[in-house]
């Protein structure tokens, strides 16, 4: 069963993996297995973590600790990082960045352990840094994570850690180096194969020239953004080039959110396209206040022009 909760867990059927885990836990207290139980807790934390009800998955990573022998590396990894991580979500940050650090001294000190866990504590490490307030702390975690990342030529772990030290230094105000890492990720993430991954890192190069006043180079990448973000609808949603020019562009801002639904449900294109949303209002704003508007008609209702 446990096996067949796992085939779930990755099909993404989380209720039958959930029926599935409990009947392992159920198992292992028959048995008296506590290394059974430790499991059956395990998995169950991951599912309801996947189920997005941290407080129950907290409360199962929990009840796997004290279970989890101490040859058990793997199980006690997966436990402090689910507590972990399910603190974060619960947004007790001081706790997260305990049991953040306590699975960095742990993956440190075992070299049987894939080294992708000192690469996540590094990252979550990083992410309560930023939350707590210290953001130079955070980039100095998430520079951590990505060397690790390189080394070890993690797939995807390398994008998000140059994308989250990237924003760290934007935070600082320190707009040339988060530019850099900007350009990294843009690069990582071509590379990868991540439509989501360049839309971020476009917009956010384009944040960083807007921040440097720089709007026609940033007016250039938003919409390099927002054509990419196009791309992933349906071709027979748009007639002609609605990126042709910047007023023409503050349609499509509009078009997005209505075309919103056209996508498959639970696709990366709604991912996509929420990611593409939030970075799509600062170039609007930037048109309107630098007064690179000449048709307000376009504007999507609600919005006030403040071009003179």
């Amino acid at each position: 069963r446990s096996g067949m909760g796992k085939v779930y867990d990755a099909q993404g059927k989380l209720n039958e993996a959930l029926g599935c885990h409990q009947a392992v836990l159920q198992l292992g207290i028959a048995l008296e297995d506590c290394a059974l139980q430790a499991a059956g807790h395990n998995d169950l934390g991951d599912v309801h973590y996947g189920l997005r009800d941290f407080r129950q998955a907290l409360t199962s990573y929990q009840c796997a600790w004290p279970l989890l022998t101490e040859d058990d590396v793997d199980g006690r990894a997966v436990a402090l990082q689910g507590m972990a991580d399910s603190y974060f979500c619960l947004g007790d940050y001081v706790q997260a960045a305990e049991y953040y650090q306590q699975l960095l001294d742990f993956a440190e000190s075992e070299g049987d352990l894939p080294a992708s866990h000192i690469t996540a504590a590094c990252l979550g490490l990083g992410h309560t840094c930023h939350r707590l307030g210290d953001d130079a702390q955070a980039a100095d975690h998430f520079e951590r994570a990505m060397e690790f990342a390189d080394i070890n030529e993690e797939e995807d772990a390398p994008e998000l850690a140059s994308l989250a030290a990237g924003h760290a230094y934007y935070m600082m105000h320190e707009i040339d180096k988060a530019l850099a890492y900007y350009q990294r990720t843009h690069v990582l993430a071509s590379v990868n194969g991540s439509i989501i991954g360049q839309c971020q890192a476009l917009a956010c190069i384009a944040n960083c020239w807007y921040a440097s006043e720089h709007f026609t180079a940033a007016a250039k990448y938003y919409k390099r953004a927002l054509r990419l973000a196009e791309s992933q609808l349906p071709p027979d949603a748009w007639g002609g080039d609605p990126a042709g020019n910047d007023n023409v562009v503050l349609a499509l801002v509009h078009s997005v959110l209505q075309h919103h639904q056209c996508v498959h449900s639970g696709s990366s294109d709604d991912e996509l396209l929420c990611t593409i949303h939030v970075y799509v209002w600062g170039f609007v704003a930037m048109l309107m206040n630098c007064a690179a508007v000449t048709d307000t008609s376009v504007l999507p209702e609600g919005f006030i022009s403040t071009a003179t």
